[in-house]
């Protein structure tokens, strides 16, 4: 009776109710069975003759596949969490491209000509605090191979032009800024160390626009402080005009001693020989030409030539720039033209 006991125990958890209809634990069992997917009303014996090992592994393995069900829910939303918590670059928005404005990296160039082109038909990519904002522009990204002073100089280029220098980015501080004051072609030196990046823009004074040429040159650059009459260009015969009365005495001459003066800055179109006159003038004057740079050198001096009005021929290397020194003789002053021819 005992032994019968236990085999109706074990048919009991293999069918759906206790044979003798009490509760007992066999009813936990049989919901297990129930959830295995037994047959409530088939009154299948054929579980008398199973392995107890396999019959208590059923709900187990239901349980399981559940998990393994689960899991691969879980899976894919944990998943989907672990996309949205990893920062993947592929779905984050990382904002606009901050050298968006640029329109080249010029990389470490430096000498004549880094870059040269036409403002026009540009757009107006960087506010620049000189040249009355606003203009078309054009922007450069450049670095500096070493520490130390660079010139950025937009000398060669043919209309009244700006440039400043900003921290690499289009929305970057603004470092420097030159519109030609005194010349008509901007110049702009600035310190930096060795790979830092700067953004340099051309643009134009008061929105005139041309063809730019940009010089990059490590140290100062040339000093045209002292250029009060302003930049020529290279522009060729009757220059410029006006007086020398009432001006200051800013410059020493080899060939005579001198008077009040005025100094304009001009570039050689091309490698040449040129005439430097002022005939034409009403006093006695004097006429020097000095290296680019107000403490520059004196490469050519006259003092009268057949008259009272001074000339000198100079030979030049094309896009030279150098000081036009007009002088008087001895403290005159008065009415002067000068030609360039």
């Amino acid at each position: 009776m005992r032994r019968h006991g236990l085999w109706i125990g074990w048919v009991a958890a293999c069918s759906t109710a206790p044979l003798d209809g009490s509760p007992n634990s066999v009813g936990t069992f049989a919901t297990l069975t129930m959830s295995a997917g037994s047959d409530p009303s088939s009154g299948d014996t054929s579980a008398t003759e199973t392995d107890p090992s396999v019959a208590t592994s059923e709900p187990e393995t239901s349980a399981t596949a559940t998990a393994e069900g689960s899991s691969g829910a879980g899976s894919t939303g944990s998943s989907s969490g672990s996309e949205s918590g990893s920062g993947d670059s592929s779905t984050s928005d990382s904002g606009p491209d901050p050298l968006a404005c640029s329109d080249g990296d010029l990389g470490q160039g430096l000498g004549n000509a880094v870059a040269s082109g036409s403002l026009a038909g540009a757009i107006d990519d960087m506010a620049i605090t000189c040249a009355g904002g606003g203009g078309l522009d054009a922007v450069y990204l450049w670095t500096a191979p070493a520490a130390g002073v660079y010139t950025f100089d937009l000398s060669g280029s043919d209309y009244q032009s700006a440039v400043a220098i900003f921290d690499p980015s289009c929305a970057g501080a603004e470092l420097g800024c030159n519109d030609g004051a005194v010349a008509v072609n901007s110049s702009l030196t600035v310190d930096l160390v060795v790979g830092q990046q700067v953004l340099v823009v051309i643009e134009g004074v008061l929105g005139s626009v041309g063809n730019y040429v940009l010089d990059i040159n490590s140290g100062p650059g040339p000093d045209f402080a002292c250029a009060d009459g302003g930049d020529l260009g290279s522009a060729l015969g009757s220059v410029a005009s006006g007086s020398t009365v009432g001006l200051d005495d800013t410059f020493t001459a080899s060939c005579a001693s001198e008077g009040a003066d005025t100094v304009f800055v001009w570039t050689a179109p091309a490698a040449a020989s040129y005439t430097f006159s002022l005939a034409g003038s009403d006093y006695d004057t004097l006429l020097t030409v000095q290296s680019p740079d107000c403490g520059g050198a004196e490469l050519a001096c006259n003092d009268d030539s057949g008259t009272l009005q001074s000339s000198l021929d100079l030979a030049l290397a094309a896009d030279q720039t150098v000081l036009v020194v007009v002088d008087g003789y001895n403290v005159n002053s008065g009415n002067f033209t000068l030609s360039i021819l």
